[in-house]
């Protein structure tokens, strides 16, 4: 399989206690996007920074990851372990 990556977008400076758990919620979000949202066939996956400011002044960084494989599943499944680590890094 030929994975096509593309990124745009810059995620600026970060301190290390935020950039550290970043990395790692970036590296198991396109793993998963490889392994699963491509499943075995080419495909691009798509890494997007957007940094921008609120009202009161503070800095925002939102980070896209998408691919273009077959989607999610309509029945529930399981969440792996990846995941889950995911959602407690960024709650």
């Amino acid at each position: 399989q030929q994975v096509k990556t593309e990124k745009s977008g810059l995620f600026g400076e970060l301190p290390s206690d935020f950039a550290t758990p970043l990395a790692l919620v970036i590296n198991e979000l396109v793993t998963n996007a490889v392994e699963h949202g491509l499943a075995g066939r080419a495909g691009t996956v798509w890494l997007i920074a957007d940094r921008s400011e609120e009202e009161d002044g503070e800095e925002l960084l939102t980070v896209t990851i998408a691919d273009d494989g077959v989607g999610l599943p309509d029945t529930p499944h399981v969440e792996g372990l990846g995941l889950q680590i995911v959602r407690t890094l960024v709650t």
